[in-house]
């Protein structure tokens, strides 16, 4: 009876490492990287335009007829919400939407 007792316990501490450990890597390789994982995020809004564009840090879809974004998405975690004194910056033209974007 004791064995079986250790047994589970052995099982259950290890499975637990091993969760812990994979848990652990997913979350270094995406700060790492600095990437939104888009393949595991499937909450984009529908898109009227069907000009979605990924970038390296958020996704949006653009709507020519109004020249900007019709929803933008992206990942805010803690870390990112800190107080930061910044001047506003200027619009540039996107290069991945396929006509030209406002500046």
């Amino acid at each position: 009876m004791k064995k079986k007792i250790l047994s589970v316990l052995i099982l259950i501490i290890t499975l637990s490492i091993y969760w812990y450990l994979e848990l652990k890597q997913k979350d270094t390789t995406s700060k790492e990287t600095g990437t939104v994982n888009h393949t595991n995020f499937n909450y984009f809004p529908s898109s009227t335009t069907g000009q979605i564009i990924h970038h390296k840090e958020y996704s949006l879809s653009y709507s020519e007829k109004h020249e900007q974004a019709e929803w933008v998405a992206y990942e805010l975690n803690k870390e990112d919400i800190v107080y930061a004194n910044r001047k506003r910056p200027f619009f540039i033209e996107d290069p991945k939407v396929k006509t030209t974007s406002a500046d």
